[in-house]
């Protein structure tokens, strides 16, 4: 049986990824030299690897409410939290990958109007080709690394999330380089 307070830790998993990410950037404000965007990157790292060493042991439960899964849920949509508010307290350039089911019903509004058209003065015809293009790079590199994430899974199982992890860890050293700017 599973304690009633892993609900409300499921339940504010999330939350806490949004906080903790919050909390890491004030502090880094008040150390010189440390990036927000190095820190995020390795805090979700950090929650990431410890998902996947919770994931591993929890494949080999046989119930769904054991403490392995549940702990892997919320370490899961604690990191979600993480870079989901990565997204908003450390200004880059471009859209937002944390949106993309937003982004896709955008482009297939777009792309439907650019297809068969529609009363759209000259300008305005411009206007949503523009927006479509600036979204495809993203769309495109969404659906690759969806369908790349889901083979390597049915391939590899969680040891696929190696793969993100070492691109994290680039990241965080990249965004730690003093050509890099992107502090908030």
């Amino acid at each position: 049986m599973v304690p009633a307070c892993w609900s409300s830790c499921l339940r504010n998993a999330f939350i806490l990824g949004i906080a903790l990410s919050s909390l890491v950037v004030k502090s880094v404000h008040r150390r010189r030299g440390v990036r927000a965007a190095r820190m995020l990157y390795l805090l979700q790292t950090v929650l990431l690897a410890v998902f996947l060493a919770a994931g591993l042991q929890a494949v080999r439960t046989t119930t769904v409410d054991s403490p392995w899964v549940l702990a892997t849920g919320a370490l899961g949509a604690t990191a979600m939290g993480v870079q989901n508010a990565h997204a908003r307290l450390v200004k880059r350039a471009g859209i937002s990958t944390t949106v993309m089911t937003g982004n896709v019903m955008q482009a297939v509004l777009d792309g439907i109007d650019l297809r068969f058209g529609g009363s759209y003065e000259p300008a305005e015809k411009r206007v949503v080709r523009e927006r479509f293009m600036a979204r495809l790079p993203a769309l495109l590199g969404f659906a690759i690394g969806a369908t790349g994430g889901a083979l390597s899974h049915a391939r590899v199982s969680l040891w696929a999330l190696l793969l993100p992890l070492a691109l994290l860890l680039f990241m965080a050293w990249r965004a730690g380089r003093p050509s890099m700017t992107t502090t908030p």
